[in-house]
C-alpha cells in the first residue's frame, strides 16, 4: 500500500473529488435490485460493485487495493468507461502519472461527448503540469524473412533498361533485427486549450547479417489547440538517418486536425510537407507532399474503425524518382476481456514514376500488420507486444519486387 503526501497530494484530492461529485451518481442498491427485476445485465450491476469496492478503499488510502481491483474488472469489462474514470483518478492519487495519463489519453480519444472531451482533457492538463517531462526506453526484436526488402528476381529484362543479373546484395536476406533507444517530451500548457510539446527519439537498430547498424534521431515540436469538439495543431520535425543503404536528412512541417461529428463519428486529416536530403544521391532529394484523410468510426469504447486514404507526390531532383502513389488504409482495434487488446492495419496502393523514355516504373504494394497484448503480463510498467506483418510489392521492375513477412516483440518503458 502506498499513501500520496504533500500539498501536491491533497490538490489532487481536491481535484478529483470535485470531478467525482460532478460525475452521474450510480444507482441506490434498491433501484438495482428492481432493475435485475426487470432484466437489467447482471455483469452492470457487478461493475457497480466493483466501482463500490474500489471507491471505499480509495476513500481509506488503499490505493493500490482499489487499482488491482480497478484492473481486474476493466480487463473483464472493456466498455465500462466509468472503471476506467476511477482507475485514472486513482492512479493519480497514487502519484501513478504515467499510467494515469494512458487511461485519460484512452477516454479522450474514444469519447465523443463534448462535455466529457473537456473534463478529460482539464484532467490531461494537471498531469501535464504535475508531470511536464517524461522518458521512455525502447526495445524491439523482429525476426523477418526480409530485412533488407530485397527482391526474390535474379535477373532483369525489360525493353528500355536492358537485361542484366541483379546484384546478390538486392537479393533477399531472411535474419533479425534488434533496436534500442529511447524517446521522451518536454511539454506544456499555454492556456487549458493550447499544448506544447517537445519531443525526441534516438534509436540504434542492429542486424543479424552483414548489414551495417542504423541510427536515428529525431527532433519534433508540436503545438496544439483544442476545443469541444475539434482539435488543430502543427508538428515540425527534423529527422537524421544513417543507414547503409545511404545516410539522410528530413525535415518537414505537418498541420493536422480532428472533428467529432457525434459520439460515434469523428473525421480527421494530416498534410505534411517535408524535404529529403540523401547524401552521395543528389537525384533522390527533393520535396515530398503527404496528405491523409480519414473516418473514424467508434461502434463502442472499446472498438473502432478507422477507413481513410493517403496521397503522397515525390518532387525528387532527377526525374525518373519523382512519384505519386494513392493508397486505402484501414485500421482497428478492439479491446477484448481478460486484459486481451488487438489492433490491426491494412493498407493497398499503387505508386507510379514519372517515365524516362517512353518508360515509367508502376508498383503496387500491400500489406497487413496486427499486434497483439495482453495488460495482465506486465512487469514493473513493461507490456510486451508482439506484431506480425506481411507485405508485397509487384512491379514491372523486377528489382523492385518485394515480400516481407515478420514478427516483431516490442517492449516500451515509461519513466
Amino acid at each position: 500500500m502506498r499513501h500520496a503526501t504533500g500539498r501536491g497530494a491533497n490538490r489532487w484530492l481536491g481535484f478529483c473529488l470535485v470531478v467525482c461529485l460532478s460525475l452521474p451518481a450510480w444507482p441506490s442498491r434498491a433501484s438495482e435490485g428492481a432493475r435485475v427485476a426487470q432484466g437489467a445485465p447482471v455483469l452492470q450491476l457487478e461493475a457497480h460493485g466493483v466501482l463500490g469496492q474500489a471507491r471505499a478503499l480509495r476513500a481509506a488510502g488503499e490505493y493500490s487495493g482499489a487499482i488491482k481491483i480497478l484492473r481486474a474488472g476493466l480487463r473483464a469489462r472493456p466498455d465500462d468507461v466509468a472503471l476506467r474514470e476511477e482507475l485514472g483518478y486513482t492512479l493519480i492519487l497514487d502519484r501513478q502519472m504515467a499510467a494515469a495519463q494512458y487511461q485519460f489519453e484512452i477516454l479522450a480519444e474514444r469519447n465523443r461527448d463534448p462535455g466529457l472531451n473537456t473534463l478529460y482533457r482539464s484532467v490531461l492538463n494537471r498531469i501535464v503540469a504535475e508531470r511536464p517531462f517524461g522518458v521512455s526506453l525502447i526495445f524491439g526484436f523482429t525476426p523477418s524473412d526480409n530485412i533488407n526488402q530485397g527482391t526474390d528476381n535474379k535477373t532483369l529484362e525489360n525493353h528500355v533498361l536492358g537485361t542484366g543479373i541483379i546484384d546478390p546484395s538486392n537479393r533477399r536476406i531472411s535474419g533479425w533485427s534488434s533496436r534500442i533507444g529511447l524517446k521522451g517530451y518536454a511539454r506544456t500548457t499555454l492556456s487549458p486549450r493550447d499544448l506544447v510539446v517537445l519531443d525526441w527519439r534516438a534509436e540504434r537498430e542492429f542486424f543479424s547479417t552483414q548489414l551495417a547498424p542504423q541510427n536515428d534521431l529525431e527532433l519534433g515540436l508540436t503545438y496544439s489547440r483544442f476545443f469541444p469538439r475539434a482539435e488543430v495543431g502543427l508538428r515540425g520535425f527534423h529527422l537524421s538517418s544513417q543507414r547503409a543503404t545511404g545516410d539522410y536528412t528530413r525535415t518537414g512541417v505537418s498541420f493536422f486536425g480532428s472533428y467529432d461529428i457525434d459520439r460515434r463519428r469523428r473525421i480527421d486529416g494530416r498534410l505534411q510537407l517535408s524535404d529529403l536530403d540523401v547524401v552521395g544521391v543528389n537525384g533522390a532529394d527533393g520535396r515530398r507532399v503527404l496528405l491523409d484523410a480519414g473516418y473514424l468510426l467508434t461502434p463502442r469504447p472499446a472498438l473502432a474503425f478507422r477507413f481513410g486514404v493517403q496521397v503522397e507526390r515525390a518532387n525528387a531532383r532527377a526525374v525518373v524518382q519523382r512519384y505519386t502513389s494513392i493508397a486505402a488504409t484501414l485500421r482497428a482495434s478492439k479491446a477484448l476481456r481478460n486484459g486481451i487488446e488487438v489492433s490491426g492495419q491494412a493498407n493497398l496502393g499503387k505508386r507510379r514514376f514519372n517515365s524516362l523514355l517512353g518508360f515509367a516504373r508502376r508498383d503496387s504494394f500491400a500489406d497487413v500488420s496486427v499486434t497483439v497484448f495482453n495488460s495482465k503480463f506486465s512487469y514493473r510498467g513493461v507490456v510486451p507486444k508482439l506484431t506480425c506483418r506481411m507485405g508485397k510489392t509487384s512491379s514491372n521492375v523486377a528489382l523492385f519486387e518485394a515480400r516481407t513477412r515478420a514478427c516483431a516483440i516490442d517492449l516500451s518503458r515509461r519513466f
